[in-house]
Parts: structure tokens; C-alpha cells; sequence
């Protein structure tokens, strides 16, 4: 009653380092006949090679196309292509575009006086 409790232990679980069984010998394939006819296995027909090939090519093409459209709409204007309006001749000289310094220190001190407003409303 109790050996049949216990489970069997196999053969090759005694000495895993040990020589290993013989193999099985090989099976002998059998030839069948296909009923294909004389299409055996050839790969794709032409006319599939030439779909496959020219869906590829409209698909690169589209690809293609999609990026330069996206160059050309993204891409800066030069120059010679803007339409600008002439100057105002009444209108101040200004050298550079950067702004003095005195001007950006008080704009940054009128910020910070706003941020500490806001701060002491919202305790």
C-alpha cells in the first residue's frame, strides 16, 4: 500500500554526470506525392514579386514625400522670400535687439515684488 504511494523514481535521475542513453534510431521519411502540379515550392510568382516590389516603392515615395512637404512647411523663411514692410523712417534707431540692462533689472525686481504679494495673500 505504501509503495504505490510512493512516486518511481527513473533511471536517469540516479547519475546526472552519467553516460547518457543510446538514441532512438532515425525514422525513414516517406516520399508523398503533391498534387500541386508545377508549382512545387517555387517561391512567388512574378506578377507577386512585381506587386510586392511596386507597393514598396509607392510606400517610399509616400514617405517621402510626407517628409519634404513637413521640411518645406517647417523650414525658416529666408530673407529674399518675406515680404517686409520698408521702415518707418520716424521710427528710433535701435542697435541691437536686446533690451538695456536697467530695463530687464526693474522687470525682474516688479516680478519678484509680485511673486512675494501673491505669496503673503495665499499664508
Amino acid at each position: 500500500m505504501i509503495a504505490l504511494a510512493l512516486p518511481a523514481a527513473a533511471a536517469a535521475q540516479n547519475n546526472p554526470f552519467g553516460p547518457l542513453p543510446p538514441a532512438s534510431p532515425p525514422d525513414t521519411p516517406t516520399q508523398t506525392a503533391s498534387s500541386s502540379g508545377s508549382n512545387d515550392n517555387r517561391g512567388l510568382d512574378p506578377w507577386q514579386q512585381a506587386l510586392i516590389f511596386g507597393a514598396g516603392i509607392i510606400l517610399l515615395g509616400g514617405i517621402g514625400t510626407a517628409i519634404v512637404r513637413d521640411a518645406r512647411h517647417r523650414a525658416p523663411v529666408t530673407d529674399d522670400r518675406r515680404i517686409v514692410a520698408p521702415p518707418d523712417p520716424d521710427a528710433p534707431v535701435r542697435k541691437g535687439t536686446r533690451p538695456p540692462r536697467e530695463r530687464v533689472k526693474e522687470r525682474r525686481r516688479e516680478t519678484a515684488k509680485r511673486a512675494r504679494a501673491q505669496r503673503k495673500r495665499n499664508r
